[in-house]
């Protein structure tokens, strides 16, 4: 997604995809995000993506979302955490 643009939903949005490029704004009037794939990695810094196995949530995405009152993760596989991540969250985790 261009950086000029914004995804804007009324309740929620549902994201499954392998690979997030969201350079934009997205917003969430009712404040419900779910982000699902096959595997998720959740790293401080997406240097090395391409070589990582699965969606992965680095301090610039997570930058971008963290206000959405209710984030949901959802991996048919593994969510793992690289190194390490500290994470804030503006309402439930």
């Amino acid at each position: 997604m261009d950086e000029s643009a914004t995804l804007h939903a009324t309740n929620e949005i549902a994201i499954d995809t392998r690979i997030l490029d969201l350079d934009g704004d997205i917003v969430v009037d009712h404040s419900a995000l779910t982000l699902a794939s096959d595997a998720i990695v959740i790293v401080e810094n997406a240097a090395e993506q391409d070589a990582m196995d699965g969606l992965v949530i680095d301090g610039t995405l997570w930058n971008k979302i963290w206000t959405i009152g209710t984030i949901s993760l959802a991996s048919r596989s593994d969510i793992t955490f690289m190194g390490d991540v500290a994470l804030q969250a503006a309402g439930t985790w």
